[in-house]
């Protein structure tokens, strides 16, 4: 197998990808509300001659390969398609069941306002923080060549633009629009930028067969009380000061789970004016473990918390997950073809990269990673998310995902649209 060439076309069409990359970049739409950048997608996708639809919030295409198509047994003597013995006697190969792989590459942006002063930086209030960008144009970059090298393969590749994913709803809605049926994908492949390590830009990270990311939940914190004048505090039940008080012991568990799970707060919302006392109090927070026991035990302590912070000041409070997602366990035959695959399209003597493909550090627990909802893939499917390096610290790269003034080493992008294409290619062939 000799993938070098993938490598050197996606180097071919690399201004373009980074063109792709910038303007997905400015539009940075969040949540389900990505209608600017599904459109461009399903532009630059129509544009390739391709025909891509809208499906569950997000965009499907499909690409279909005609390797060996024409030494496969067309008829036999009476006219009908053949793959045994025909009239003549002459025998034809069996034809073999030649693979559906689905690429993902989720488009969402975070509801951060952007501080990087790049010229293509988003306006609105949002910004791709997470390298979601990346992703999106990575793939794009994928689609062009596999359109473009559909001999190369015999199998069905489906792209998956996918919406939401921040918020952990996304792959559950494109799941359930069908995106695995109609043909059955047999394999789901996922990229996942990282930034501020020593790898090279375009490394890219396999698993270890550890958790790749954790169980995650969503969660909302309610405490109600009664509103009334600053001036007399004694007369109201201020949930603001209940609020506090829960964020504060919850604070103290995070300390006590010694890294069995994480636990973060990261919003909180109450009150309208210096001298109302309010009587509303939203918390807003993330919880996440590598052990789903583990995870809903800390949930129960959360409501067992707030319950009884609210009551010590007179209110009530009730805790509700939003959303969640599974913890991701990638296949462990996927990890091995895909780090042969991968080698081999890292390997041509016209690039010569310094980027490589290595193994995730061994850690003891994930229970801190990001969560990732192509986990929901991956209860279902045969799946890998492979890490790529979008940023190396001492490069410059050092401000971590989600921050308002990371930046992405855009190096990366013609080695991410050629893991994505290898790893398609490879799977979806007639020995598959």
């Amino acid at each position: 197998m000799d993938y070098g060439w993938i490598l050197e076309k996606c180097f071919e069409i690399e201004g373009k990808i980074v063109e792709w990359r910038r303007a997905i970049h400015a539009l940075a739409e969040v949540g389900f509300e990505t209608q600017k950048t599904k459109k461009f997608i399903s532009d630059a996708l129509t544009e390739m001659g391709l025909f891509p639809r809208l499906v569950g919030g997000g965009v499907l295409c499909e690409i279909q390969g005609t390797a060996g198509k024409a030494t496969l047994p067309l008829t036999n003597i009476d006219g009908k398609y053949s793959d045994g013995v025909t009239g003549t006697g002459k025998i034809f190969p069996t034809a073999q069941k030649v693979g559906c792989v689905l690429l993902r590459a989720d488009i969402d942006a975070l509801p951060i306002a952007e501080m990087t002063d790049l010229e293509f930086s988003a306006k609105n209030g949002n910004m791709h923080a997470c390298g979601h960008d990346i992703h999106a144009a990575a793939l794009l970059g994928a689609a062009f060549v596999l359109q473009s090298s559909r001999d190369k393969f015999s199998g069905t590749v489906k792209l998956v633009f996918q919406s939401a994913e921040e918020i952990l709803s996304g792959a559950k809605s494109i799941i359930e629009a069908g995106v695995l049926e109609n043909p059955q994908v047999d394999a789901c492949y996922a990229l996942h930028t990282v930034v501020g390590t020593e790898y090279e830009a375009g490394t890219l990270i396999l698993p270890n067969g550890e958790a790749s990311a954790p169980y995650a939940d969503f969660f909302k914190i309610t405490v109600r009380g009664e509103g009334g004048h600053g001036a007399v505090p004694k007369e109201s039940k201020n949930a603001a000061l209940a609020g506090a008080a829960t964020v504060v012991v919850l604070d103290k568990l995070v300390n006590e789970s010694e890294g069995a799970f994480s636990l973060s707060i990261c919003q909180i919302e109450s009150g309208n004016a210096p001298n109302v006392i309010p009587e509303l109090c939203e918390i807003y927070g993330t919880l996440r473990a590598v052990d789903k026991e583990i995870k809903e035990e800390a949930l129960k302590k959360i409501v067992k918390i707030a319950k009884k912070k609210s009551k010590a000041h007179g209110c009530e409070s009730a805790v509700s997950v939003t959303s969640t997602t599974e913890a991701l366990f990638c296949d462990e035959n996927l990890i091995k073809s895909a780090e042969e695959c991968l080698k081999s399209a890292y390997n041509s003597p016209k690039i010569r990269p310094r980027a490589s493909v290595v193994s995730s550090p061994i850690s003891k627990t994930k229970s801190s990673a990001p969560s990732e909802d192509f986990a929901e893939f991956a209860i279902r499917v045969p799946s890998l998310v492979v890490g790529i390096s979008a940023g190396k610290r001492s490069d410059g790269f050092s401000y971590p995902l989600h921050n308002p003034k990371v930046i992405f080493d855009e190096r990366a992008l013609p080695f991410a649209s050629a893991a994505y294409t290898a790893l398609a290619i490879d799977f979806s062939t007639v020995s598959k």
